[in-house]
C-alpha cells in the first residue's frame, strides 16, 4: 500500500537515483573497491548468484564476494537498465550487464553477459539501497568476443 502519492517528478528522480547506483556499482567493480560496492546494499540484503547458495545479510555477502574482488580485476563493466518501476518505498529494476574480468594470478580474461533483477528499499534518509539481488548469466563465462 502506498503511503503517499508519488508525482511523475518524484518517480523520475527515484529512477535517476537508481541509475546512479547502477553506474557507481560498475565503477566500484572496476576500481576493485569492495567496501564501496558493499555500500549499495541494505544490511539485511539477500543476494542470489548462480551456482551457489544465497547470501543473507552483509556479512555473508562480503564473504561471497571477497574472493571475486581478491582474485579478479574487472577491466570493464557496463550495466544497462531495461526497466525500473517505483512503488512507494520500493523499486524494482531489471537490467543487463557485461563485464570483462582478468584473473590476478594470470590467465585469459573472462567475459560475462548477464541479466539481473533487483529490489531496492528506500532508506530513512530517502536514498535507495539494494535489498534483493538475483542474477544469472546469458552465456557461460568465456573469453571476450572477437570484434
Amino acid at each position: 500500500v502506498l503511503t503517499e502519492y508519488l508525482t511523475k517528478a518524484d518517480v523520475e528522480a527515484d529512477i535517476a537515483a537508481i541509475n546512479e547506483i547502477l553506474d557507481n556499482y560498475a565503477l566500484a567493480m572496476i576500481a576493485g573497491d569492495l567496501d564501496l560496492w558493499m555500500s549499495f546494499y541494505t544490511d539485511d540484503t539477500i543476494k542470489m548468484a548462480p551456482d551457489g547458495p544465497a547470501a543473507f545479510g552483509k556479512e555473508e555477502l562480503r564473504a561471497m564476494m571477497k574472493p571475486l574482488f581478491d582474485n579478479f580485476t574487472f577491466e570493464e563493466m557496463a550495466i544497462f537498465d531495461v526497466e525500473i518501476q517505483v512503488a512507494g518505498d520500493w523499486a524494482f529494476c531489471r537490467c543487463n550487464f557485461t563485464a570483462t574480468m582478468t584473473p590476478k594470478a594470470g590467465g585469459e580474461p573472462l567475459y560475462m553477459d548477464a541479466k539481473d533483477l533487483c529490489t531496492y528499499k528506500r532508506q530513512a534518509d530517502g536514498s535507495w539501497k539494494i535489498y534483493w539481488d538475483c542474477w544469472n548469466s546469458n552465456v557461460p563465462p568465456a573469453a571476450p568476443p572477437v570484434e
